[in-house]
């Protein structure tokens, strides 16, 4: 790389522009077009973890998870191009999870959500398919951290981790009723009192071999829970 074409390159990150046609929200926060995964397809999907996303492996069942420690997901941050190449021949990936916690300042959980909403834009206008991650800390957080997802567009939750549930449900209750989600991709167990069309991955099977979902597929079954009592 040359010197103008690393000058140019580090305009880009400091503006990061969208060059595909993309609306904006409050605090400039870009609105992820809907995802094309639906749950008919979505269900019989695996999960692998980017950070084992890598030429040997074959993604083309997968959808490809970004739940992992901030020191790597800044990493994606400042080179955003790093493993599309893969990244492209998978099912979906999920927005990368950048932490949103109670100790932050609102410029924080600002900043944080444009990230995770900017990488989503980014990967869609590559053609790559892409569902928002979502997560929240106290109840201040919860009109932020809805920014920049349509309504009924599948979004992406983690619960590992979690201590507090009457705290997380609370935020997940606000999620589930604002955007109405075709589907929930949950990483980890399902906490008792979520609803919906949930399709849950346990943290394993991101990275390494599971024969147990093995022997589902073999049978045709799916790993989608439905829970429709309400919880409002």
């Amino acid at each position: 790389m040359d010197y103008n074409d690393r000058l140019n390159y580090e305009k880009f990150l400091v503006s990061r522009p969208l060059f595909a046609k993309f609306e904006f929200t409050k605090f400039g926060i870009p609105v992820m077009w809907e995802t094309k995964l639906k749950l008919i397809n979505a269900k019989h999907a695996d999960i692998l973890s980017i950070k084992n996303l890598n030429a040997n492996i074959k993604s083309s069942n997968k959808i490809i998870e970004c739940f992992s420690f901030d020191y790597y997901l800044e990493g994606l941050w400042r080179n955003p191009f790093s493993k599309t190449i893969f990244i492209r021949n998978s099912v979906a990936i999920l927005t990368p999870d950048f932490s949103i916690s109670p100790e932050m300042k609102e410029a924080e959980v600002i900043y944080n959500t444009y990230r995770n909403r900017w990488m989503g834009c980014f990967y869609q206008q590559l053609g790559i398919d892409v569902i928002p991650t979502v997560s929240w800390a106290d109840k201040w957080t919860y009109k932020i951290c809805s920014l920049g997802i349509k309504y009924g567009n599948p979004i992406a939750i983690s619960t590992i981790g979690v201590k507090d549930k009457k705290m997380f449900l609370n935020g997940y209750n606000y999620f589930f009723k604002k955007i109405k989600p075709e589907y929930v991709v949950c990483f980890g167990k399902i906490v008792k009192g979520m609803k919906g069309n949930i399709i849950c991955f346990d943290y394993e099977e991101a990275f390494m071999p599971n024969k147990f979902y093995e022997q589902l597929k073999l049978f045709e079954c799916s790993r989608l829970t439905v829970i429709n009592k309400e919880i409002f």
